[in-house]
C-alpha cells in the first residue's frame, strides 16, 4: 500500500470516527432547526464579503509575487484564487487549490519555485494573520474564558518566537533540509521586499480574515447564536487552524467538532456550534461553485498577463 493510500485511508477513518462521535453526541434535529432559521434576506452582505475578500486576496497576491520579481495582473490571480478555492472545496485535500494556483501560474513563469513559493508565502502569512487576529481578540473582551485567552496568547507567542528564530538562523538551518527546499526557501529572500511592503501585505491578510470572521458573525447572528463579535473573533481563528490541519477529507467532522468544541467554553450549546459551522461551510461552497464556473469556461494553465498588458482581441 503506498504511502498516500495510507494517508488517505487515514482522513476517512478520522472523517468517519468524527461525524459518528458527533451524530451520537449531538441532536441532528436539533442542529437542522438552527439552520432552518437563516434568512435569505443576508445572502447579499454574505456574497458582498466574500466578493471583498476575493479582491483583498488578490491583490495581496499581487503584491507577494511583485516582491519576488513577478508582475501579473490582478484579474488573472482573482481568477486563479477562486478556481483554487473550487478545487480546495470539492477535492479530497486541503491543498488541491493551492497546487491549481502554483499550476496555473507557472504555466508562463521561467522560474516555476517563485509560483510554487508565492502560494506556500501565501498560506503563511494568512495563517500568521489569523493568530494575531485571535490574539488581538482576547485583549479587548474580558468575557472570554481565561483557559481560551491563555491558549489563544500561548499561540501567538509561540508563532512570533519560532518565526523569530527561524529567521535569525534560517542560512543554519537550510544546510539541512533537502535540496529543493533549500531552492523554494531561497526565492523567498528577493532584494524587493521592503517593510513597507510586507507591511501592506500583513494587512492585506489580516483584512481577508477578519473578512471571514465577519461572515461568521453575520450568520450567528441570523440564526441568534448566544455569542459575542469578540468571542467569535477569538474562537473562528482556533476553529479555522485546527480545520486546515489534513487528517480529515476537506476538515468534515474534524470542522464541526472544532466549532462545537471551542464555542462551548463561550457557552453555546454544541447542536447551535455545529449549525453554524454547516451554514458558514454551506456559504463558502455556493461561492466556491463560481469558481467552478469560471474553471469550466476558462483555462487554468492560460497565461497570466502582467499588469498593463491589453487582452487579446479578434
Amino acid at each position: 500500500m503506498s504511502r498516500f493510500t495510507t494517508f488517505t485511508a487515514v482522513k476517512v477513518f478520522v472523517t468517519l470516527l468524527a461525524l459518528g462521535i458527533l451524530s451520537y453526541r449531538v441532536d441532528a434535529v436539533a442542529v437542522l432547526k438552527t439552520v432552518s432559521r437563516f434568512p435569505a434576506a443576508d445572502l447579499p452582505i454574505i456574497l458582498a464579503f466574500l466578493m471583498a475578500g476575493l479582491a483583498l486576496s488578490a491583490l495581496k497576491w499581487q503584491l507577494l509575487l511583485q516582491g519576488l520579481g513577478r508582475v501579473v495582473a490582478f484579474a488573472s490571480l482573482a481568477r486563479l484564487l477562486w478556481i483554487g478555492l473550487f478545487f480546495n472545496t470539492f477535492l479530497p485535500g486541503r491543498t488541491g487549490g493551492d497546487v491549481v494556483r502554483a499550476w496555473g501560474l507557472a504555466a508562463s513563469d521561467t522560474n516555476r519555485l517563485r509560483s510554487i513559493a508565492s502560494v506556500v508565502l501565501d498560506r503563511g502569512i494568512n495563517l500568521f494573520a489569523l493568530v494575531l487576529i485571535g490574539g488581538a481578540a482576547t485583549l479587548v473582551d474580558s468575557r472570554i474564558p481565561e483557559e481560551l485567552s491563555t491558549a489563544v496568547r500561548g499561540l501567538v507567542l509561540s508563532l512570533l518566537v519560532v518565526t523569530a528564530l527561524f529567521f535569525a538562523a534560517r542560512r543554519r538551518i537550510m544546510r539541512y533540509l533537502p535540496f529543493r527546499v533549500q531552492e523554494l526557501l531561497r526565492t523567498l529572500e528577493p532584494g524587493s521586499w521592503s517593510g513597507r511592503r510586507a507591511a501592506t501585505v500583513v494587512s492585506l491578510a489580516i483584512g481577508f480574515q477578519m473578512l471571514v470572521v465577519l461572515i461568521n458573525i453575520v450568520i450567528a447572528n441570523a440564526l441568534q447564536v448566544p455569542v459575542s463579535s469578540t468571542g467569535l473573533f477569538v474562537a473562528i481563528p482556533i476553529t479555522a487552524i485546527v480545520t486546515a490541519i489534513p487528517i480529515s477529507i476537506n476538515g468534515l467532522g474534524v470542522r464541526e467538532a472544532a466549532y462545537a468544541t471551542i464555542l462551548s467554553y463561550l457557552g453555546v450549546d454544541p447542536e447551535v456550534a455545529i449549525a453554524l459551522s454547516l451554514t458558514v461551510t454551506a456559504a463558502m461552497i455556493l461561492w466556491s461553485l463560481g469558481g467552478g464556473a469560471v474553471f469550466a469556461f476558462t483555462s487554468v494553465s492560460s497565461s497570466p498577463r502582467a499588469a498593463g498588458e491589453p487582452r487579446e482581441t479578434l
